[in-house]
């Protein structure tokens, strides 16, 4: 009996120790809630970035069943849209009204989300087929697995492949906007270090009207030059050129450049 009595207050709950258990429950409760708080952008930013393929591939789809305006009702800076059926790119080109725009658009999504993945833009002061060169910006990236694996590039990461030669490809660019489609045939591909202000392929990156034969000379002889491929088409004095800009892969330090003239 006194053995019993023994066992039954052992078994009593101790307050102190209930105390001190629901404390704990509730610090740990607090932390994780505080954390998800703090982190609460960090985790969509990310969450929009790993969908942002899955994202890509239903524009896409919406574009191909309801047309172009399907995609303005989205967003009302859409301009056109891209397609390289040699890389698998189809993308809306949003145009922007000055600098601070392009660095919105370099750090949102085609939603306007917030998304370091970008989207691809129509830089300031160039306009499809009313400049000389009208420049395409968009981020080079992969899309990545839930362990950072790296699967596939994504949004202009795929102009990487037009660096080397391939009998396959035939180098041709399609833009539709909502007055035309105009086509493009890729005259130059090049790669040139990002920090280097003075390299000549920042000419073409800057070149947005041409108005004499010496400013295509030099605009065109830069192409020629400067491209990675070589027996691609000619351009002469009078053409249209649409210039595709992107970062590397394989190096951020350096910037792929691909040229197509309007054909």
């Amino acid at each position: 009996m006194k053995d019993a009595k023994k066992e039954l207050i052992f078994d009593l709950p101790n307050p102190k120790r209930e105390i001190f258990k629901r404390l704990v429950i509730f610090a740990l409760i607090f932390m994780i809630i505080y954390v998800c708080a703090v982190n609460y952008k960090s985790f969509i930013r990310v969450y929009n970035m790993y969908n942002y393929d899955k994202y890509l591939t239903s524009l896409y789809n919406l574009k191909k069943e309801k047309g172009l305006f399907a995609l303005k009702e989205i967003n009302d800076s859409c301009i056109a849209y891209i397609e390289i059926q040699d890389l698998d790119i189809h993308l809306p080109i949003v145009e922007v009204q000055n600098t601070k725009e392009e660095d919105f658009y370099l750090k949102h999504d085609f939603r306007k989300w917030e998304n370091e993945l970008g989207s691809p833009y129509q830089k300031y002061g160039t306009v499809i087929n009313q400049t000389t060169n009208t420049v395409f910006i968009g981020h080079s990236a992969y899309s990545q697995s839930i362990f950072n694996n790296k699967k596939n590039q994504t949004i202009f990461g795929k102009l990487n492949k037009y660096l080397y030669a391939n009998d396959a490809f035939n180098y041709h660019i399609t833009v539709e906007t909502f007055d035309d489609v105009y086509n493009f045939q890729v005259v130059s591909v090049m790669l040139f270090k990002a920090e280097n202000s003075t390299a000549p392929e920042l000419t073409i990156y800057n070149t947005k009207n041409i108005s004499t034969q010496s400013q295509f000379d030099n605009f065109y002889n830069i192409l020629k030059t400067k491209s990675l491929i070589n027996n691609l088409p000619t351009a002469e004095f009078g053409d249209k050129f649409l210039t595709l800009f992107t970062c590397s892969t394989a190096d951020l330090n350096y910037r792929v450049m691909v040229i197509a003239k309007q054909v």
